[in-house]
């Protein structure tokens, strides 16, 4: 049996932290002994907490009160707070690492999934330990701030979830000695097709449905400018947007400004999203950066057909249009996208079949091979 430390930095609803649940899933108790480390303890928002398997044995390394104390400074915004607050943050990162130095001994492999180590990596006895980055953003490109440049070369193992990021890893760091591997991000596509089975409690009619974060990567307000312009031509449906974060505020001031608050529903954040998605019409993602999009995988699990703005995660699930419709981050374009998928229903069947055909490539079978075949060969 392989003894593993798995180190993440929340719980939160979130792609990279559901993901984290999704391999904890797949990792064998018969195979693997699990040490789960969390560094943040955030209480009621520990969303995933409650899908950690019962036979994998976590731990936080913060406390809750440290949290809430942290949570409250960084809402001020006066001098003194933000001073405070620096401080506080500091220090979780001190107490974080000192805690886990303490359970260092436990394994002999370490996966860094969301990249929380970098900073303080070296402050760790690694003692021919392997130790695994696990890259979710970006595409592999180089690191400027020095400190987190030299402690990356620290990594034995370093994992891309599409191969652009790949090569970037491959290409920008080539004084490195660790090795780099394509892993696919993977659902559990039971879980998502019997949630989806759900009912819908809102009257929504026929609507273009949106997953994610309400932040500003994520560019809701192209899509918003987009569904603004389909409203102009005439067209009746609605798009519902589901998520919540930083940017709401000004999301709901460009809806009211361009006059769509009857037809741009924000839901928040849904436990379970996946009853939306199977209702809609089809799926729309117009984010700037992705390493993997969940939500258009799940969206493919639930044989939607499917709009993506060109990121490296978009481009390496839809091929060269092959399963999905691929546009630049252009208003015109994006328009011209959506109002095809609208009117032209063999062209959105169509890439619906195309889509259910590619979510096989990502579903948690498939990852539990790739996933085992991975951490066996450390």
């Amino acid at each position: 049996m392989k003894n593993l430390i798995i180190h993440s930095g929340n719980l939160a609803i979130g792609g990279q932290e559901k993901m984290t649940i999704e391999l904890l899933k797949v990792l064998s108790p018969t195979k693997y002994k699990v040490l789960f480390l969390i560094e943040e303890h955030n209480g009621s928002e520990n969303y995933y907490e409650k899908e950690i398997p019962n036979y994998i044995n976590y731990k936080f390394l913060t406390t809750e009160t440290f949290m809430d104390t942290l949570k409250k400074y960084k809402k001020h915004k006066n001098f003194i707070s933000k001073i405070i607050y620096s401080y506080l943050l500091k220090k979780k990162k001190k107490i974080a690492i000192n805690n886990l130095k303490k359970e260092m001994e436990f394994a002999d492999t370490i996966i860094d999934y969301d990249g929380g180590l970098l900073r303080n990596i070296n402050l760790l006895d690694l003692n021919n330990k392997s130790i695994v980055f696990w890259g979710h953003l970006g595409d592999g490109g180089p690191i400027s701030h020095q400190k987190k440049r030299e402690n990356f070369l620290k990594y034995t193992h370093v994992v891309a979830i599409n191969s652009l990021m790949k090569q970037g890893f491959l290409t920008n760091h080539k004084n490195s000695t660790f090795k780099v591997e394509l892993i696919y991000n993977f659902m559990d596509e039971k879980i998502v097709i019997d949630a989806s089975t759900e009912n819908i409690d809102e009257d929504l009619g026929e609507y273009i449905v949106n997953v994610g974060a309400l932040t500003k990567v994520k560019n809701h307000k192209l899509l918003i400018e987009a569904f603004h312009k389909l409203v102009l031509l005439g067209r009746e449906e609605k798009l519902v947007l589901i998520g919540n974060g930083r940017e709401k505020e000004n999301i709901e001031k460009l809806i009211k400004n361009l006059n769509l608050e009857n037809k741009v529903i924000l839901l928040g954040r849904k436990e379970n999203p996946f009853k939306y998605i199977k209702n809609s019409l089809f799926y729309v993602n117009t984010s700037y950066l992705e390493g993997m999009p969940l939500t258009v995988i799940e969206a493919m699990i639930l044989k939607k057909a499917i709009i993506c703005t060109k990121n490296s995660g978009s481009i390496e699930v839809l091929g060269n249009s092959e399963f999905g419709i691929l546009v630049d981050h252009n208003l015109e374009k994006l328009v011209f996208e959506m109002k095809k998928m609208l009117i032209d229903k063999e062209h959105r069947t169509f890439f619906e079949k195309k889509s259910e055909k590619r979510s096989f490539d990502f579903l948690s079978e498939k990852g539990r091979h790739n996933i085992e075949a991975f951490i066996d060969s450390l």
